[in-house]
């Protein structure tokens, strides 16, 4: 399972992002884990096109889910797949 924290200010890249909207992100992240009982997830962030970043907006995919290898999964919409 995949979950998405996005902050209300619009910035493409997290330097874009003013520190008081930042400093909300990661307890939003840690409720999520929290609430859907993860035990072992990811937490991301990717700034650019070659960093994977899709949409011109500044998010925090969580990956909680757990592939039939035992690890997990995160897919990106270049439809390359990386595995931790």
């Amino acid at each position: 399972m995949e979950q998405l924290v996005i902050p209300k200010f619009h910035g493409e890249k997290l330097h874009d992002i003013p520190d008081d909207q930042l400093a909300e992100l990661l307890p939003v992240a840690k409720n999520i884990a929290i609430a859907c009982g993860a035990v072992d997830y990811n937490i991301l962030q990717n700034n650019g096109r070659i960093a994977h970043q899709v949409v011109p907006h500044v998010s925090i995919p969580m990956v909680t889910s757990i592939n039939f290898f035992g690890r997990l999964t995160a897919g990106f919409a270049s439809r390359l797949m990386f595995t931790w």
